[in-house]
């Protein structure tokens, strides 16, 4: 009989707890409840990603179904698209994603699609596709603010960084860090200290880099962000090779190496036995380098990492010629070429080029507005001032108006220095030039004039000597001017942009191009090939030819089209400048001397190139240029 009782109590206990928990189901799928558990899945985004994402499928289940929940069901998908990334599911970040991207759309959630959008890029990015990163996040720049525009922002540098365009990852990171400590953002300072020191390693400048890195790792660990750590590791590991410090860099790869495997993260493992490979191969272990190489190459040649399968067939073909293994050597450096035309598609860079030049005008354009409207509102305030002091005193209008202009012109300077700031910058490398030029023919001319000087004294000194002594000295006047001449022409002739030191022959060409204010000449750049580095004294000299022909379209051809190709092979380098202009008269134009046809010609002649003029009066003109390989 006790135990009867014992038993139907427990069942009624039962049955009213069930029916307790069923009465909370639906305060647990209420709305509020949903947000704080998506609030809580996300907090969890860098110190345990295993937890958070688990906590976001909760989320996920629960808002499915609820029609009021729509808003964190769309945010979830955003949310379960990062773990995914995280875990190296990229197919199904995508498809979290895509559909995430539907329901935004549908129910009018700009935010929202915002946010998924720009994790569309990133996850371009993790996939190795730098480029179309970089456009998507280009183009989704207006729309953004605070955090949202931070992380575009860092996703546009860490794909230049990748691409190698060391220069344009740092100004992009740089602008991010400005609104992560806006909004105090830790996860996104710990990364942008990463990518600026991997930015300033690239650049030769490991002192730099390793204390960004190092704030990095420190920040990363303070968050408890296990795959941050391991990347920033890796960072670390590369820059203690670059300082030569070998054991130090081994230690941080095999600490990486723990962290990844831990984690199951196979890019990161690909990078940790790329790096041992290269650590081995400098330590002319070359069996050892292979064997980590090899281990690489599996992973990302699964993962599909382009920019670390680049790296990878560049060292295994250096490793398998230092082990005798010729034909593999050349079979993985045929491989490192195709790798890297597939991470330099010119079209999509003309893209990339095109949609930065809009972001750059963009903010100009804000900036002016913002100034414009400083001045508006301190008018108003000034002129609000005046108008309540008038009501006390005619003197005191009478100050208060003439401090009222006074400003108002102030501001207006400032804002027609803005504007004229882009013009300046432009004039920036010319100005420059122009002075180096001044101080050479200062040194050089000068001291040649100052001889002349001195002898034409001394001709005057002995005036009553021989015919034949006067005669010898003015010959030797008149070769020191003549020498001066020619220093004068050598100089002109001298003259390097800041461009082409900086950036190479294609970027200094377009960076020209893009300065030529005209529109009536519509101007095409093509480039194909350009994979070889030229010497900088070819690059210099097919800076100026061009430079030189397209100045005398602009001035003379009257031209509606002007289209230049450089083009590079085996043979060597070929430049073709069109113009549908009036054209000239070849012969008569040849007789001329000075900076002109003459000077195009023996710049090539001086490369063992070739140049040749097609042209005829209202004809065009058609200017080929050829430097064999031998020079280039």
């Amino acid at each position: 009989m006790v135990k009867k009782t014992f038993f139907f109590h427990l069942i009624t206990l039962f049955i009213f707890s069930s029916m307790a928990a069923f009465a909370q189901q639906p305060a647990d799928s209420s709305l509020s409840f949903i947000q704080a558990k998506l609030n809580e899945a996300k907090s969890f985004m860098s110190s345990n990603r295993t937890k958070g994402e688990a906590i976001a499928m909760d989320v996920y289940h629960l808002a499915k179904n609820n029609p009021a929940a729509i808003v964190p069901f769309a945010d979830v998908h955003n949310l379960l698209a990062i773990y995914k990334m995280n875990g190296e599911k990229y197919q199904e970040a995508e498809k979290y994603i895509n559909t995430g991207l539907q329901l935004a759309v549908a129910n009018n959630l700009p935010a929202i699609e915002l946010k998924l959008k720009s994790n569309k890029g990133l996850l371009y990015f993790k996939t190795g596709a730098y480029q179309k990163c970089i456009t998507t996040s280009l183009e989704l720049l207006p729309k953004a603010q605070g955090a949202g525009k931070a992380g575009l922002l860092g996703n546009i540098a860490a794909s230049y960084n990748y691409l190698k365009q060391y220069d344009l990852s740092i100004q992009y990171q740089l602008e991010a860090m400005e609104l992560f400590r806006a909004v105090n953002n830790k996860p996104g300072l710990a990364n942008g200290n990463n990518l600026l020191g991997s930015a300033y390693q690239q650049l030769g400048k490991p002192e730099v880099a390793k204390s960004y890195l190092m704030e990095s790792l420190s920040q990363k660990q303070e968050l408890g962000d296990s795959l941050g750590i391991g990347n920033t590791l890796i960072n670390l590991g590369e820059n203690a090779f670059l300082l030569k410090d070998y054991v130090g860099s081994l230690q941080y790869l095999k600490q990486a190496e723990i962290i990844f495997k831990a984690l199951q993260n196979q890019q990161g493992l690909s990078k940790v036995y790329t790096n041992l490979g290269a650590l081995a191969a400098k330590e002319k272990n070359f069996e050892e380098a292979k064997k980590q190489e090899l281990k690489a190459l599996q992973i990302a040649e699964k993962t599909n990492d382009s920019h670390v399968l680049n790296e990878l067939y560049t060292n295994l073909g250096k490793t398998m010629d230092s082990t005798g293994n010729k034909d593999a050597a050349l079979a993985f450096k045929d491989k490192a070429l195709l790798e890297k035309d597939s991470l330099m598609n010119l079209a999509v860079q003309k893209q990339i080029a095109e949609m930065q030049t809009k972001y750059e005008t963009a903010k100009k354009e804000q900036v002016i507005k913002e100034q414009q409207f400083n001045i508006t509102k301190r008018n108003y305030i000034i002129a609000g001032i005046a108008g309540f002091l008038l009501l006390g005193s005619l003197l005191g209008w009478l100050f208060f108006n003439r401090f009222r202009l006074k400003k108002q012109n102030e501001l207006q300077v400032r804002l027609n220095e803005q504007q004229q700031k882009a013009t300046v910058d432009i004039l920036t490398a010319e100005e420059k030039e122009r002075k180096r030029i001044a101080s050479d023919l200062h040194d050089g001319v000068g001291q040649l004039m100052t001889a002349a000087w001195l002898n034409i004294q001394a001709v005057i000194a002995k005036k009553q000597n021989v015919d034949t002594e006067t005669s010898e000295l003015l010959q030797k006047t008149m070769h020191l001017v003549d020498e001066s001449c020619k220093e004068v022409r050598a100089v002109s002739h001298n003259m390097m942009p800041n461009a082409l030191l900086k950036k190479g022959l294609v970027n200094a060409v377009r960076e020209f191009l893009q300065q030529i204010n005209t529109k009536s000449t519509k101007i095409n750049l093509q480039t194909d090939n350009l994979h070889k580095p030229l010497p900088t004294h070819v690059e210099t000299v097919l800076y100026r030819v061009i430079q030189e022909s397209v100045n005398n379209v602009i001035k003379h051809a009257q031209a509606s089209s002007l289209d230049i190709s450089i083009q590079q092979d085996e043979e060597g380098v070929d430049v073709l400048i069109e113009d549908n202009g009036k054209g000239f008269n070849f012969a008569e134009a040849g007789k001329k001397d000075g900076i002109g046809l003459q000077n195009i010609k023996s710049r090539i002649e001086y490369l063992k190139g070739t140049v040749e003029w097609d042209t005829a009066a209202n004809k065009g003109t058609v200017v080929a240029i050829h430097i064999p390989q031998t020079t280039s």
